[in-house]
């Protein structure tokens, strides 16, 4: 701290104000000197005083403690919608299902290709493959994507498990 106690404070502002004296320039610093001061000393007090924890500042409900009354609490970063993948997922395959009974298996295979490369582990795009491969006469290829389909089956989808099934039993 630069002035330890009030005593030296009190002496060196006496001596400030006997130097300007003898300078015969005291009416015009002794204001100036005596704010300079005070400036000082309150910079000297804030600078000692201790901030913790125990602030006097009320607490308002939904607020934390320490929040500052007029700020708001950012928002929550945008989220993308949770089913927004799979509505993506089930145009796809009824884009490509359409295309399989319009007799384009080529346009059924793009959209089950588009579809994995966004959910690679959705089995009833690779049950559209096999189909659209089966379409083309290609059973080897049919088979290979129904067995990949069928490792990404739940127990819960019994259905669709034996129809990929059947295209591994040929």
């Amino acid at each position: 701290m630069l002035f330890a106690n009030s005593r030296n404070l009190f002496f060196v502002t006496n001596t400030v104000t006997n130097i300007v004296t003898n300078l015969n320039i005291r009416k015009k610093v002794h204001s100036f000197i005596r704010i300079f001061f005070v400036i000082i000393t309150c910079a000297g007090a804030v600078g000692c005083a201790t901030t913790g924890s125990n602030s006097s500042a009320p607490i308002i409900p939904g607020q934390e403690q320490g929040q500052a009354t007029g700020s708001k609490t950012p928002p929550p970063p945008a989220q993308a919608p949770v089913n927004s993948t799979s509505r993506v997922i089930d145009d796809l395959l009824a884009k490509g299902k359409r295309a399989l009974s319009s007799k384009q298996p080529m346009l059924a295979i793009e959209q089950a290709e588009r579809g994995i490369r966004i959910d690679r582990t959705e089995p009833e795009l690779y049950l559209l493959l096999a189909r659209a491969y089966d379409a083309l006469g290609e059973v080897t290829k049919a088979a290979n994507f129904a067995r990949q389909g069928l490792r990404y089956v739940s127990n819960s989808q019994f259905l669709l498990k034996q129809k990929l099934q059947k295209f591994t039993e040929n």
